[in-house]
């Protein structure tokens, strides 16, 4: 089982019920963020993070960054 797959669905109705505005769904997807970050060294784990990540090398970079 997915376990990233409720956050990539929670995105998806945020998204239809705004418009496809991502600003107003931000939470979400930081929810999804985090969820990929756990299972980035695993990615057979989780399918609905391959979409995913770029976006979360990114964000792993930037916190050794800032430490």
């Amino acid at each position: 089982m997915d376990p990233c797959k409720n956050h990539a669905c929670d995105i998806q109705i945020c998204l239809k019920a705004n418009d496809y505005r991502e600003e107003r769904c931000k939470k979400f997807m930081d929810y999804m963020l985090d969820c990929c970050e756990k299972w980035i060294d695993q990615p057979h784990i989780s399918e609905s993070c391959k979409g995913f990540k770029h976006a979360v090398i990114q964000r792993i970079n930037s916190k050794k960054v800032a430490l």
